[in-house]
């Protein structure tokens, strides 16, 4: 959106939708708010529709995040890490170039590590791995 600046592609709209389907049983109400750029909007609520028809998102091109962006996502992992044992505040300087041997953890994997430690600590619940593969696939959204 151009005059609301925040840099949201119709792509990224139609990611949001997607994993937001995995909560409540894929129960899932869009409401469309402002309207003031009527492409951006409709190109937007366009992604969201085509994701909850059942279709796949549209791919996302590389992003690369803004210093502040790495900032505001390490402050809320320094809090969160004391109510979360799987987070770890390493702050990562966007401006660097990935270095072989350090590990970045994407979130969402992040997220599964700790629902299955949870799982297995709490209720002593092991992960079943899914055969076969293309069955496993299904599941990598949730």
């Amino acid at each position: 959106d151009p005059i609301g600046e925040n840099h949201v592609t119709p792509a990224a709209f139609g990611h949001m939708t997607h994993m937001l389907k995995s909560l409540a049983a894929g129960k899932l109400v869009l409401a469309l708010e402002g309207g003031y750029n009527l492409d951006s909007i409709s190109n937007s609520a366009l992604a969201c529709v085509k994701v909850l028809l059942g279709e796949h998102p549209a791919k996302l091109g590389p992003i690369k995040p803004s210093q502040e962006c790495v900032e505001t996502i390490y402050q809320v992992i320094r809090v969160q890490s004391r109510y979360w044992s799987c987070l770890k505040p390493v702050y990562i300087d966007s401006t660097e170039e990935k270095v072989p041997g350090k590990l970045v953890i994407d979130i969402m994997d992040m997220v599964k590590l700790f629902r299955t430690r949870y799982l297995f600590s709490k209720l002593k619940m092991v992960p079943a791995p899914l055969a076969p593969e293309r069955l496993a696939n299904r599941f990598t959204d949730l």
